[in-house]
């Protein structure tokens, strides 16, 4: 089985919802708290699991499932910046398992399902298609650890992704979860 390291990015500025929706009620519980719990189901298949965030919230979260905590000071640089400091400090393994942290209605076994698809095809992105829509979470090979590295800025793996078509493994995924993620209020009432 291959060593898979999770990477949540959590330290989001919220700047669209108007307060801190990591931190929100959803169902019972704050919204960052559905992928960590996600996260610790699927165990059996990461080896580390490490959550990048600015607040102390979101660190005793992380802590009080275990996972480790990566701290950005500076959360405007973006989706990228936190993906790369994660990347950074990820043990070796054969994968990143690149997780949102508001997508909280994200089906528990279709992180199961991802890193089963990667641990069959282990060199080439892993990424979750529902209705013909590409979403997240999405694996990706060790041998891309310097490119995520370098990221910076609010895009995220997008940009990778997208130069890289001819080396992913799109996975058919029955969960309308993967595309959800909670930006607004709207988004949030949607629920």
């Amino acid at each position: 089985m291959k060593q898979l390291c999770a990477i949540v990015l959590a330290a989001g500025l919220s700047s669209r919802m108007g307060e801190n929706k990591l931190l929100m009620d959803y169902k019972g519980r704050p919204m960052s708290e559905y992928i960590l719990q996600n996260l610790k189901h699927n165990s059996m298949w990461l080896n580390e699991v490490l959550v990048v965030g600015r607040l102390q919230q979101t660190k005793e979260l992380a802590e009080r499932y275990g996972f480790n905590y990566v701290h950005n000071s500076q959360p405007e640089r973006g989706m990228g910046h936190s993906l790369a400091l994660g990347v950074q400090a990820a043990a070796q393994c054969d994968g990143f398992l690149l997780a949102l942290s508001d997508m909280p209605d994200l089906k528990t076994g279709t992180i199961h399902t991802l890193c089963q698809s990667f641990n069959q095809d282990p060199l080439r992105i892993t990424v979750p298609v529902y209705g013909g829509r590409r979403g997240n979470p999405v694996l990706f090979p060790a041998s891309y650890r310097e490119q995520l590295s370098a990221l910076d800025g609010d895009k995220g793996g997008r940009d990778l992704i997208r130069r890289e078509q001819q080396n992913l493994a799109r996975v058919q995924i029955y969960d309308a979860g993967i595309l959800r993620d909670i930006d607004t209020k709207s988004d949030f009432y949607a629920k």
